[in-house]
């Protein structure tokens, strides 16, 4: 992991990662495939993951790991009474919290 919490917890984090997975893994079948590099956006990439698509699955899957690992840690040494999240990003709700349900045998 290279970079800042907001490299991978924020709208573009999950668009570079996007394009990042799309491009290192060409064998794997996708929606974001259908758009260009400038079309990728994190909206895109949550109207995929609700589409069952497998690399958007693993985009919030990753995304959802790192938060909840950065204030885990965070919550560690601070023990806040609260953690607010806000952004554009948080609209995707329980996509970071709760694994996508696999529609097939994985």
């Amino acid at each position: 992991m290279h970079g800042s919490l907001e490299a991978y917890a924020s709208a573009t984090g999950v668009r570079e990662t996007a394009i990042e997975l799309i491009t290192e893994h060409p064998e794997v079948e996708s929606l974001l495939r259908n758009y260009s590099i400038n079309e990728l956006t994190s909206e895109t990439v949550y109207e995929c993951r609700n589409a069952s698509d497998t690399i958007a699955n693993q985009i919030f899957d990753f995304t959802g790991q790192i938060l909840g690992e950065s204030l885990a840690n965070f919550v560690m040494f601070s023990s806040p009474a609260a953690i607010v999240l806000f952004g554009g990003l948080t609209k995707a709700g329980k996509s970071f919290i709760k694994p996508y349900p696999q529609t097939h045998g994985g």
